[in-house]
């Protein structure tokens, strides 16, 4: 049995951050992806009864999808290398997650009115905001990275997060050369590369 089993949906929305944490990390985990079918009768037996849901090797189970990345982050060495760094990585994740929040909403709106709403509020507000804040904290470090010199769960979520929007506008990060080159570090990261090779296609 693995060390670590990832249960999620097939698609990457909340699961994603913990995947690439996961590949980054090098572990020996299950990317066990499952139906709505087969989740009715798992939920019962999870503590918060939602997924993203990781099991630990020795009976630890975590939830949550911010908790999960930083948890393996953490265990293998890329949390951040003191407590300030730490502290910085969770506060561009967590600032990041407010922009994923929105993308979410908007994404599986059925109402189409309300879905244009919110498509251009995250044009015209969120998503420039966002990313010059973010640029903003790139630069201030100056190593080409949130935090600290290396990758962290920071810069897998910026990847994340862009991936979605550079699939509507693939310039998107032209004018933040601080983020292109984040991006440009994840992507070819030689585990993370050969994951996004053969990762499932999914609309979200």
């Amino acid at each position: 049995m693995p060390k670590y089993v990832l249960t999620y949906f097939n698609v990457r929305a909340r699961g994603e951050l913990s995947r690439l944490a996961l590949v980054y990390a090098g572990a020996d985990w299950e990317d066990k992806r499952i139906t709505r079918d087969e989740w009715g009768p798992l939920k019962p037996l999870t503590s918060l009864n939602f997924l993203p849901l990781l099991d630990v090797e020795g009976g630890l189970q975590l939830q949550e999808s911010l908790v999960i990345p930083q948890y393996i982050a953490e265990e293998h060495g890329f949390g951040g290398g003191d407590a300030v760094e730490r502290a910085r990585v969770r506060m561009a994740v967590q600032y990041g997650e407010g922009l994923f929040t929105k993308l979410v909403g908007a994404f599986f709106e059925n109402d189409e009115a309300k879905k244009e709403s919110l498509t251009k509020d995250l044009a015209e507000k969120h998503v420039p905001s966002t990313l010059a804040n973010w640029e903003k904290l790139v630069q201030d470090n100056g190593n080409g990275v949130f935090v600290g010199k290396n990758l962290t769960t920071a810069d897998l979520q910026l990847y994340h997060i862009t991936f979605i929007l550079r699939q509507q506008h693939p310039n998107i990060l032209d004018k933040y050369p601080g983020l292109k080159g984040v991006y440009e570090k994840v992507t070819s990261e030689p585990k993370i590369a050969a994951y996004l090779e053969t990762r499932p296609e999914t609309k979200f």
